[in-house]
């Protein structure tokens, strides 16, 4: 490969930064595997990584949780991000909500105001009990 010139990874060769598993009752918990969202093309494959977890999870699935517990750092374009999955699934009528933001990552939340337009709770376990209960 000549120098200066970067192999592109493909997708498929690429580990997810998002993993999932099913609650009981219609509620998927994503889990988000990237502790520093701030860069452009790692907030870009975040959210495709979170598209595709919901797409194979909303079948059957009414309501989605992100759970934030690993991630430190996260910039106001990650925050458009999630906001733009907000809507891609109320669009679907399906519900999100945050859990487990902890540090820098619940300042940012709190300081957009965000749990104004959807839960955001500290732990997964109140999250999925919010997404039961609603």
């Amino acid at each position: 490969m000549p120098a200066g010139r970067h192999r592109r990874l493909d997708q498929a060769s690429r580990p997810s930064l998002v993993s999932s598993r099913r609650e009981r009752g219609a509620v998927e918990v994503l889990t988000v595997h990237a502790d520093d969202v701030t860069e452009a093309d790692l907030i870009g494959r975040l959210g495709v990584d979170l598209r595709r977890a919901i797409e194979a999870g909303a079948a059957d699935a009414d309501a989605f949780v992100l759970d934030l517990s690993g991630v430190r750092f996260l910039t106001s374009a990650a925050l458009g991000m999630l906001i733009n999955i907000h809507a891609h699934l109320a669009d679907r009528g399906c519900r999100l909500a945050l859990a487990g933001a902890a540090g820098n990552v619940a300042r940012v939340l709190k300081h957009a105001r965000l749990e104004e337009l959807l839960p955001v709770c500290p732990t997964v376990g109140e999250a999925v009990a919010a997404m039961r209960a609603c």
